[in-house]
């Protein structure tokens, strides 16, 4: 098993104690010194490699610190063959009642190289660490039908529709994640790691293209690079709901688009 770990750097506002100690014990006060401000881990426990046709079990060990995570607000598989990210398939995992853990199942059909993402959202933060899995002997299978993706890529980019296009480059890896209280009515840092060739990705344009799920209003947010590699932008998200937000990076070499999902809440 090979297993695919993404720590997840969030930003928290510092906590303060307010009232007198009598008014503090009697409305149960928290210390700071009992918040966990450990950062949010998961790991991916799935296979390396299976036969077409196949049941395997996909597994996420959630953790934040040292502290096992049995109250998750969302996990889910997103599971696509390489190149053909825009035709993922999301499978919700269960806790499995082992600390830390939860599961699903999904039948690998296909004869292609896939990547798993687990889509994890726990304590206000969000992570989406990436697994790959091999299935029959891809390869060949690629051989056989090269041609015939070519020809379907070029037509795909002759067809001037910018924003539903999908293109994904191995070399190139975007990973998106929030800062702050996932709810409506909160300012809520988009942050994406980009690299290229395993090397951070600098001096590009980034755009985060973000909708409702269902509705066909796009917001488009212009990102700045704070660090290397890393791309920022602030937004406000006045619904509840499933939101998709695509990535639109780009350069004078390559024009990417990588979607993630986030779920928004009612605020509290």
């Amino acid at each position: 098993m090979r297993k695919a770990l993404l720590t997840l750097g969030v930003s928290l506002a510092a906590l303060t104690a307010c009232g007198t100690e009598e008014e503090n014990n009697a409305g149960g006060a928290v210390s700071v010194d009992d918040v966990n401000l450990e950062q949010l881990e998961v790991e991916i426990d799935a296979p390396e490699a299976i036969d077409p046709g196949e049941e395997a079990e996909l597994k996420a060990f959630v953790t934040q610190g040292e502290e096992s995570i049995d109250d998750a607000d969302e996990v889910m598989f997103e599971v696509w063959p390489e190149g053909a990210k825009s035709e993922s398939e999301m499978v919700e995992a269960d806790f499995s009642g082992e600390e830390g853990w939860y599961e699903t199942s999904y039948t690998f059909d296909e004869e292609a190289h896939y990547h798993v993402q687990a889509h994890t959202t726990a304590r206000g933060m969000h992570v989406m660490p990436v697994h790959e899995m091999k299935v029959g002997n891809p390869e060949e299978a690629e051989d056989e039908t090269s041609e015939e993706h070519q020809e379907h890529s070029e037509s795909e980019m002759h067809g001037g529709d910018e924003a539903h296009d999908h293109s994904y480059n191995e070399d190139f890896t975007a990973h998106l994640q929030t800062s702050g209280e996932s709810q409506t009515g909160e300012d809520i840092t988009l942050e994406t790691e980009a690299s290229w060739q395993e090397e951070s990705w600098t001096e590009g344009e980034v755009t985060y293209e973000v909708w409702k799920h269902g509705d066909e209003a796009r917001e488009w947010i212009d990102a700045e690079e704070t660090e290397e590699g890393s791309y920022e932008a602030g937004h406000v998200f006045e619904e509840a709901g499933d939101y998709h937000i695509v990535v639109h990076a780009s350069d004078e070499n390559i024009h990417e688009h990588v979607e993630f999902f986030i779920e928004i809440k009612e605020e509290e």
